[in-house]
């Protein structure tokens, strides 16, 4: 409460379910590149950054060792990445965006609910060599704390 944060409601969690085409994702992290530590002023400052991107096809989920029932892969070139204002630049390396949530921002022949951008998954891991940003399945996530109550 000091810092005007709270936890984000369970009905916010939804699966993304198949198919996936049509729909856009969004995820926001704080890579470790653009973190810097300070210890002289015991201080921690971090960069936080926003991805949007489409989810990679089906036969990209095999390539990378995903499959569409547990995983959202999404397409990931760094270096075609822009700014708020429009303008070109990299990504950093998303080392450090483990644990990022993964947003639907809107679906192109879904339901759209333009108060919640459900979290469907969790970013888990980056596929440099297939420029793919791996994901878990929200619905995982939500058995491991279903079973933790």
């Amino acid at each position: 409460a000091e810092v005007d944060k709270f936890a984000m409601d369970m009905s916010y969690l939804q699966p993304c379910q198949p198919p996936r085409v049509g729909k856009r994702y969004a995820c926001v992290g704080f890579p470790a590149t653009r973190s810097r530590v300070n210890p002289v002023h015991k201080q921690v400052v971090v960069q936080p950054y926003a991805f949007i991107g489409r989810s990679a096809g089906g036969s990209d989920y095999s390539v990378v060792g995903a499959n569409e029932s547990d995983h959202l892969v999404l397409e990931f070139d760094p270096k075609r990445s822009f700014d708020l204002s429009g303008a070109h630049r990299a990504f950093p390396k998303p080392h450090g965006m483990s644990g990022s949530p993964v947003f639907t921002l809107f679906d192109e022949e879904g339901q759209n609910d333009g108060r919640v951008f459900p979290v469907v998954a969790i970013v888990t891991s980056h596929a440099p060599q297939h420029r793919r940003l791996l994901a878990t399945s929200i619905h995982r996530v939500k058995r491991l704390l279903e079973d933790l109550a």
